[in-house]
């Protein structure tokens, strides 16, 4: 005995397959992502049922019914109405008025999602429908899109206004995190700074007072004050990368340069920088403004040593109508933007996030084989 066939009309995936999921092991699944879709497929096939969301993009889930109860030969296919958007029990009267059979709110457990069907399909009389006529029909649609916009632009106030506040959370996320950089970057500098000075003359002392002539016990000194300066030219590096001191004392180009400088020594990437900020005084930059800009330029470069496989770098900083630019350009392999927008990475959303923090924005361009450019463009903050 062949399944019986039930349509799903439903324009987002996840609900989609939810929905398949439920229904594909005891019917024959048809699938559908408006209402225009869903009558080709009654046409071309027999349907015993039509479950049907009510917003979709072309033709919604009322007009829908409202062609299905106007066609004679689809008349008598029980349409279930099945979906979230339920304001107030007049959208469940729009859908009986409409010819729905029944009307369902999301999420329904799957027992009930079944248990309906079972029903209506056993005795599809127990489930009567109206046949809407043109101008009643039009004038209830009338009052659903009155109602349903207003709802849609309240949700879209109330969705702004939580984004907002979501941004001055982030906001103030950064500060304290930045502020907390600030205070490792000197604990660490002057605390451990101190501590391995002192440590270097001790072991400067010890070495003169032997006086050893043992070429072993001369070469372990000369590698102990060997690692004595690495161990300290880490922690300048580190100190820096949590907070560059650089940006309050010689300002944010001298802060790039260093940092390019120490990136191209680290990683054997060609960094080549230049800047042209006309007569603007770069130590009456905001300090937000000097943090963010400079922590883009990091995020950059750790973007380029992690993915990208480049060999050269190009950064510009300048000054243009009233905004301060900087682009970032390597030789690396690129990527597909659409692509890893979609996976919503981190480093690229925390740009993006510091841009809009600063009232600007950040963009990224790329080409397979080409190489990617970092833009951001933020509008000059004075103290």
């Amino acid at each position: 005995m062949s399944k019986r066939k039930i349509l799903l009309v439903e324009d987002k995936e996840t609900s989609l397959k939810l929905l398949k999921a439920v229904y594909e092991q005891d019917y024959e699944v048809l699938t559908a992502r408006d209402g225009l879709e869903a009558l080709e497929i009654l046409f071309q096939h027999t349907v015993d049922l039509v479950i049907s969301d009510v917003l979709m993009p072309n033709m919604d889930g009322y007009y829908l019914t409202y062609k299905i109860r106007n066609n004679p030969r689809l008349r008598d296919i029980p349409v279930i109405m099945y979906t979230a958007t339920y304001v107030s029990m007049s959208e469940e009267n729009i859908a009986k008025e409409m010819g729905a059979s029944m009307y369902l709110r999301k999420p329904a457990p799957v027992k009930i999602l079944l248990s309906v069907v079972e029903e209506i399909l056993a005795d599809p009389g127990k489930y009567p429908y109206t046949i809407p006529t043109r101008p009643e029909a039009a004038e209830r649609m009338g009052q659903y899109s009155t109602k349903l916009i207003t709802r849609l632009e309240q949700n879209n106030i109330e969705l702004d206004e939580a984004n907002e506040r979501l941004r001055q959370l982030s906001a103030h996320l950064q500060i304290t995190r930045e502020e907390e950089r600030k205070y490792l970057a000197r604990e660490i500098h002057d605390q451990l700074g101190q501590m391995l000075t002192g440590l270097r003359m001790d072991i400067v002392w010890l070495k003169k007072k032997i006086e050893s002539t043992d070429e072993a016990v001369v070469e372990r000194f000369k590698k102990a004050l060997g690692l004595l300066n690495d161990t300290k030219e880490a922690m300048r590096r580190i100190s820096n990368d949590l907070h560059p001191a650089l940006l309050g004392d010689l300002g944010l180009v001298a802060a790039l340069e260093l940092h390019g400088r120490e990136f191209e020594n680290r990683c054997g990437i060609k960094i080549n920088f230049s800047a042209s900020l006309d007569e603007l005084n770069e130590m009456e930059l905001g300090q937000d403004m000097t943090i963010g800009l400079f922590r883009v330029f990091q995020e950059s470069l750790n973007n380029i040593t992690k993915h990208a496989e480049a060999k050269e770098v190009n950064t510009l900083l300048k000054k243009e109508n009233g905004n301060l630019v900087m682009s970032v350009h390597d030789n690396g392999k690129g990527f597909n933007v659409s692509e890893i927008k979609q996976k919503k990475t981190l480093g690229l959303i925390s740009m993006q996030e510091r841009a809009l923090m600063m009232g600007g924005k950040c963009e990224i361009q790329s080409i397979p084989c080409e190489g990617t450019t970092v833009s951001l463009t933020v509008p000059i903050q004075l103290k």
